[in-house]
């Protein structure tokens, strides 16, 4: 390879690499049946235009079937799954209105699906731990799953307890000691 061909190619990657950038930004859109315009990427939420939510640098993961728009009872709920590494990815959600994006639920990210067969959809999941609460239960794995219904996002206590003893053998509500460990 020639000198000036080499220069040429160390001169030009840094702009392609930045056009690159620009190309995998492409933000995702939804809408609502109430004509809300709702666009996400990396740095935030959009409403209409209007930045409602910020994000911290690289969280989103933009590809992920697990982000979308629900609607219940009158409510659009947006979820999207953000990178937690070096644990599980969490799957955000937020209730969308006019003018704002309130965070309602933060869990590990599942699909969001009727699980149980109740016509309710859900989504939750599990997550090892890095601290034990005791002892005894050193090897217990909680999970936490919510169901939409109603327009609103409630903790599915029931689901929660099926899969604990389906994983765990076991159920124990509380399973964090006062400190949450």
């Amino acid at each position: 390879m020639t000198p000036i061909l080499h220069r040429l190619i160390l001169s030009t990657l840094p702009l392609l690499l930045w056009l690159t950038s620009f190309a995998q930004d492409k933000p995702l859109s939804f809408h609502t049946s109430k004509g809300l315009t709702v666009k996400v990427d990396t740095r935030g939420i959009y409403i209409n235009n209007k930045k409602v939510h910020w994000f911290d640098t690289d969280e989103l993961i933009p590809d992920s079937r697990r982000n979308k728009l629900i609607e219940d009872g009158g409510t659009a709920f947006l979820f999207l799954e953000m990178s937690d590494a070096p644990n599980l990815n969490k799957l955000y959600g937020f209730r969308i209105s006019a003018n704002r994006a309130d965070s309602v639920v933060y869990t590990n990210t599942s699909d969001i699906v009727d699980m149980d067969g109740d016509g309710y959809l859900e989504f939750g999941g599990a997550d090892l731990t890095e601290v034990y609460s005791s002892e005894d239960s050193m090897y217990y794995i909680p999970t936490e799953y919510y169901e939409i219904r109603n327009g609103r996002i409630h903790f599915d206590t029931t689901l929660t307890r099926d899969r604990d003893i389906w994983i765990n053998g076991i159920y124990l509500a509380h399973p964090a000691d006062a400190n949450g460990n």
